[in-house]
């Protein structure tokens, strides 16, 4: 829990730190404020992650649903409601932070776990060694999924690059919000029948 926190807060000072190389190659000068605010999402889904990653091992459904709603509803009514109320691109920065702080209330009023002040750099070891490699995927991913953004505006304009963002956000939401699901726990699920052959088989 200790280390994802941690790695969520350092992932939003990298994001901090390119600023300066975003700001030269977009000239806005909202962008170094909007990356600072942004940064805020990376490091409370940091804090997420092991509790919401514990719903999953226990195939707990209706909770993780629920709080993927909450979040996807919380995210989806502050981008609506700001952006009629004109805040332009803060509009789309301060619904993703919503739906970090969406994300982690949820998942702790809806699971069980609390952290203790207990660190282990042995005990951790382990974990690090797989999450790297699921890291290095997640990434991977990332790069694919949102390589359009920096290339629509780098080409078309920053504000061609909100509509885009934002048709494909309000096409996507119901989506996104299943496939997070289906995605998020289907691992453990496949992990749990892994010694039931039968089963496994009846799942493909």
């Amino acid at each position: 829990f200790w280390i994802t926190s941690a790695g969520g807060v350092v992932l939003g000072l990298i994001l901090i730190g390119l600023g300066p190389i975003l700001m030269a190659t977009y000239p806005e000068p909202q962008l170094g404020s909007l990356l600072a605010v942004s940064a805020l999402k990376l490091a409370l889904v940091g804090t997420s992650v092991v509790p919401l990653q514990l719903l999953s091992k226990s195939l707990q459904f209706r909770e993780i649903g629920t709080v993927q709603t909450l979040a996807s509803l919380g995210e989806g009514l502050t981008k609506i409601l700001l952006a009629f109320a004109g805040a332009g691109a803060w509009a789309l920065v301060l619904g993703n932070v919503a739906r970090g702080l969406v994300l982690l209330l949820a998942v702790l009023a809806l699971g069980r776990f609390r952290p203790l002040w207990h660190v282990s750099w042995s005990e951790a070891q382990r974990f690090v060694r797989f999450g790297a490699k699921v890291a290095g995927s997640g990434v991977l991913y990332q790069l694919y999924k949102n390589s359009d953004y920096f290339l629509v505006g780098k080409l078309l304009g920053t504000e061609t690059l909100g509509l885009y963002r934002v048709a494909f956000d309000v096409a996507m939401q119901a989506t996104d919000a299943i496939i997070i699901v289906v995605g998020r726990v289907g691992f453990p699920v496949y992990a749990r029948l892994s010694h039931d052959l039968a089963a496994l088989r009846a799942q493909a």
